[in-house]
């Protein structure tokens, strides 16, 4: 009988063990889920969008005037007063069909790492300041999906 008992208690105290181990494992996979955008309304999906405050983003227009509209232009067109020496030429943000090719990933990968990080040009600089602000970094994706356009069905 005591045996019995003392391999019960053992037996819950692997599971006890087990369940903590599972839940941080549980919860990573949940920080790590990347978005996706919606193309109709150009916004993160609702179950993905990263919980980020207003303070991020107008950390987050900031960091896009200050350091992407030299060459993407204030509008994100592309046309900065940079964008004509440079060659190849900025990304035109605005651009319907540079919006239906891009994707949440993707914009975070050249934000953090700059355009040789996705096999663009090396001309656009990396922003490894950003890389312990994860709210400013989604802040920042958004702001530039909604410079693009989308269909308003």
């Amino acid at each position: 009988m005591a045996k019995l008992r003392s391999t019960l208690i053992t037996l819950s105290s692997l599971a006890v063990i087990s369940l903590l181990i599972m839940i941080p494992v549980e919860a990573h996979a949940q920080e790590t889920v990347t978005p996706s955008i919606n193309r109709l309304t150009g916004q993160l999906t609702p179950a993905d969008k990263p919980a980020f405050g207003e303070e991020d983003a107008e950390r987050a227009e900031e960091i896009f005037k200050s350091r992407c509209t030299r060459c993407h232009g204030s509008i994100g067109n592309g046309r900065g007063s940079l964008a004509s020496h440079l060659s190849p030429r900025p990304t035109d943000l605005t651009s319907a069909y540079w919006y239906k090719s891009t994707s949440v990933k993707k914009l975070k990968r050249v934000i953090l790492g700059g355009g040789g990080a996705i096999g663009k040009s090396v001309l656009m600089p990396a922003n490894p300041d950003l890389r312990n602000k994860p709210k400013v970094v989604a802040a920042l994706v958004q702001y530039i999906i909604n410079l693009a356009p989308r269909k308003t069905e």
